[in-house]
């Protein structure tokens, strides 16, 4: 299954459109439904982005979530992530 949303929130993360998905403006809802009466009519599209989507899907992980975002966290904290750096607080 292919993905299409709004370039926003997760969608804006982990759709990169028309590679594994499709992405349309924050909050346009005319620009929503013309992309997906585009995508309808082609169906080799959808086909190989719903692939592509899935391939995303199976590297994401709990475990990827959380560490990608304690290195956000850690990235504004100025806090290094380094295993043997030691923080001074």
């Amino acid at each position: 299954m292919s993905n299409l949303g709004y370039d926003y929130a997760a969608a804006r993360a982990f759709i990169r459109d028309g590679e594994n998905g499709a992405k349309v403006p924050f909050d346009d809802g005319k620009a929503f439904l013309e992309k997906t009466r585009q995508l309808a009519a082609e169906p080799a599209t959808l086909r190989s982005m719903g692939e592509r989507a899935r391939e995303t899907a199976l590297e994401l992980s709990w475990e990827r979530v959380v560490e990608s975002f304690e290195q956000e966290l850690m990235a504004i904290s100025g806090i290094s992530s380094e295993p043997n750096e030691k923080v001074q607080i």
